[in-house]
């Protein structure tokens, strides 16, 4: 996942992102590293610092 303006994490650490207000088919959830989601006007995202799980 490459997030722009976003500082590299230790090795030991990955980005968590949730998203709301997405499609229909998924309006909410949390991304991990690899899976997309089809962004849409309006939607709001929030990245923070997750240990690796």
């Amino acid at each position: 996942m490459a997030l722009i303006g976003a500082p590299a994490l230790p090795d030991d650490q990955r980005y968590s992102v949730q998203f709301s207000k997405g499609q229909s088919g998924k309006p909410t959830g949390t991304l991990i590293e690899g899976e997309t989601v089809q962004v849409k006007k309006g939607m709001e995202f929030d990245v923070t610092p997750a240990n690796r799980s």
